[in-house]
């Protein structure tokens, strides 16, 4: 599973309209999780936001933001990208901070050898639903 790691440092001020970006390029196909480390001293005042072009991929709803002070924000994922190579944007913002902080941004990916590998389980598993669902008459 490979995993690509950057640090995004975002000013003392910076205000949402005009964010701090770390641009990631991404070469696998599936998107499976991302992670933020907000180090000690954030105190929530540093927001972090991820996007594919103009669309907000995390967190949901558009216009959230991720926040935290001295822990890793991480949630699995399932996004399949639109076009390889695949750029996906850390966008972060701190209005109401009083000096620079530098977040840990992780975009974690599905090898590209995999990829075959889970379509045809699912394919399996659509065939055997199918399947079943033939034999005890639901359709």
């Amino acid at each position: 599973m490979p995993i690509y790691v950057d640090a995004l440092t975002v000013p003392a001020g910076t205000p949402q309209n005009n964010p701090a970006v770390l641009e990631i390029e991404v070469e696998e196909y599936t998107v499976t999780g991302y992670e933020v480390f907000f180090p000690p001293g954030c105190h929530g005042q540093v927001y972090i936001a991820i996007y594919y072009g103009s669309e907000q991929l995390a967190p949901k709803p558009a216009g959230a933001a991720l926040r935290g002070d001295w822990e890793t924000v991480s949630w699995p994922e399932e996004w399949r990208v639109p076009e390889r190579p695949c750029v996906i944007e850390f966008r972060g913002w701190s209005p109401l901070a009083t000096y620079d902080h530098t977040v840990l941004c992780r975009v974690i990916t599905r090898p590209v050898e995999q990829e075959s590998w889970v379509r045809e389980q699912r394919e399996s598993q659509s065939l055997i639903v199918k399947f079943l669902k033939r034999i005890i008459g639901v359709r």
